[in-house]
Order: C-alpha cells, then sequence, then structure tokens
C-alpha cells in the first residue's frame, strides 16, 4: 500500500543426507542432516562428507536399538548436539518471540507460549539472544538469509530479544500488537 517494491534472491549451496529405518519397536526414525551455505567453498570435502555420513549411519543403527525410554516424563535438564540445538531453536524458542497478534476480545499480548512472558525467564541467565538480519558471516562462515530491507520495505535493524535469560522483545511486524 506503500509503493514499495523489493526483489531480492540469494543462492545456497548444500551437501545433506537422510538416514530412515524403523525400530524393533515400530517407532519409525529419521536424521536429515548437512550442511548449507551461501558459497559453494564452504562445503566440507568430499572425504569429511563420508566420514560424517558413515558415522552418522553407525549412530542410526545405535538409536535404532537402544532401549526404550522410561515412559515417566523427566523433568530436567537437558543437553544437545550442536546440529540438533538448531532444531529445538527453531521448533520451540523462534515461534512463541513472533509476535502474532491474538484474537478480538483476548487480553493477550501476542500468540504462543510467551504471550505472558515478557520481562520473565524464559532461557538460562547465561543467555542473550538477539536477532540481527543484517550479519552476513560468523567466523568466518556465510550466513543465509541475511538482508538490509525486509519483505515490507523496513530497513533491517538489529532486535535484542533475550537479554540474561529474561525475554526483552517480541519479533514485531507492522502488525502491533500491545504494548509495542
Amino acid at each position: 500500500t506503500e509503493g514499495s517494491t523489493r526483489r531480492h534472491g540469494y543462492s545456497a549451496y548444500t551437501a545433506s543426507y537422510s538416514v530412515n529405518g524403523q525400530a524393533q519397536d515400530g517407532m519409525r526414525l529419521t536424521r536429515d542432516t548437512g550442511p548449507t551455505t551461501a558459497v559453494a567453498s564452504e562445503l566440507e570435502s568430499a572425504e569429511a562428507f563420508h566420514k560424517r555420513a558413515v558415522n552418522a549411519v553407525k549412530a542410526f543403527e545405535a538409536l535404532r536399538n537402544a532401549p526404550l525410554a522410561d515412559a515417566e516424563d523427566f523433568h530436567g535438564p537437558v543437553l544437545f548436539s550442536a546440529t540438533s540445538s538448531t532444531g529445538v531453536i527453531n521448533r520451540l524458542f523462534v515461534p512463541n518471540v513472533e509476535a502474532d497478534r491474538p484474537g478480538m476480545g483476548t487480553t493477550a499480548r501476542t500468540n504462543g507460549a510467551y504471550q505472558s512472558s515478557f520481562k520473565a525467564k524464559v532461557l538460562p541467565e547465561l543467555l542473550d539472544v538477539v536477532d540481527d538480519p543484517r550479519i552476513t558471516s560468523f567466523k568466518g562462515r556465510t550466513l543465509i538469509g541475511a538482508y538490509k530491507v525486509d519483505d515490507e520495505g523496513v530497513p533491517a535493524q538489529s532486535v535484542e530479544l533475550v537479554n540474561h535469560g529474561k525475554l526483552v522483545n517480541y519479533l514485531v511486524g507492522r502488525t502491533p500488537v500491545r504494548d509495542f
């Protein structure tokens, strides 16, 4: 409605594999992994890829043959590997800091698990989370998804989401939400 037009694109390169199977109790198991980069030269070597794939198949076999975990719910700390931590953040954290306007008549600020967690602890105190779409590389590796202007024609900016474990902001679009 403001007359903004923005066209952009990017190239991505990936080398991935998928291991699928079924445990003896019938549980379906799948593991997908592989790096995606913006620059083809940043992909791992064929030898490194092969070694990682062989190790993944061995680990998958161990998982397939592992005993079934106790049916009791566990409430406590959990450690995640580097590859699985990405999925945890993408599925559990990110959707809950996106400020989606709730339906009419509700007193909630936003939807999701963090709708009433503003200024409350959502992560361990040692963690800070900042969303900065302007960062194009990290530790010498090119990042995919960086941009200078968003899809609504607004210049990108850094947003501090969590400070010392406390939720201090939501990812807000052009649609306003209460208090933002």
